[in-house]
């Protein structure tokens, strides 16, 4: 909880960001640290945009490679891929970005 009362918006972001983490837990924690509700709307506006255009995009893919294998299709399918790294390895950069500002602030 503390994490969340020192950086609302920027935990929410960093903890939507990834793909695996329960939301559950995340809502439950940002209403007890008493997130304000616009920073927490936002950061959960854009942290699972990323997943959720990649799995969208992936299932899509998936099935057009089915239906129509075409290189158009494959090339779909690898962007779809491509966001979901992205995806995946935002958090990280955004923490290693955090730890960079706090030794330079020291």
């Amino acid at each position: 909880l503390g994490s969340f009362r020192t950086a609302d918006f920027r935990t929410t972001l960093w903890l939507r960001c990834i793909p695996v983490f329960p939301y559950v837990i995340v809502n439950f924690g940002a209403g007890a640290a008493k997130v304000p509700f616009g920073a927490y709307f936002l950061a959960t506006l854009i942290g699972m945009l990323p997943s959720c255009v990649s799995f969208t995009l992936f299932a899509f893919a998936a099935g057009e490679i089915w239906s129509a294998p075409t290189t158009e299709n494959v090339l779909l399918f690898l962007t779809a891929i491509a966001v979901g790294v992205i995806g995946a390895l935002l958090p990280l950069w955004m923490r290693r970005r955090h730890k960079r500002r706090e030794a330079a602030l020291e």
